[in-house]
């Protein structure tokens, strides 16, 4: 049997974690991301054959870690520690920011979302 493999989209990441942020998920950490995309990717793609954001997930000890998720995450963290915030926004097309808190950085919702790339069985896992 063949290997599955999707495309990552950005556009749907993106969103995906404005639509988190703008739910009231608390304190949105990277695990936190790392946990949410996996779950909600998991049910979409049993439900509708294919993933929302389309990433390669790895199993690790504490969960599970979407490798261009975390690649995109690590980036905006480290143009936030020069205290970028325009740079950080753009990063993420405008819709998201990354603030420092006591500990782990924290992601949150900057402006109106687009969610015109997303179909309505991608926005209902969310």
């Amino acid at each position: 049997m063949g290997k599955l493999s999707f495309r990552f989209n950005h556009q749907k990441f993106v969103l995906a974690l404005v639509f988190f942020a703008k739910s009231g998920a608390p304190e949105l950490t990277k695990m936190k991301v790392h946990k949410l995309l996996f779950f909600a990717d998991k049910l979409h793609l049993v439900r509708h054959g294919r993933p929302i954001i389309g990433d390669v997930y790895f199993a690790l000890d504490h969960g599970p870690l979407p490798s261009k998720v975390d690649n995109d995450l690590d980036a905006a963290e480290d143009i936030a520690v020069s205290f970028d915030d325009e740079a950080v926004r753009k990063h993420f097309d405008g819709y998201l920011t990354v603030q420092p808190t006591g500990g782990w950085p924290v992601v949150v919702a900057t402006g109106q979302e687009n969610y015109k790339v997303c179909s309505g069985p991608e926005l209902r896992w969310l």
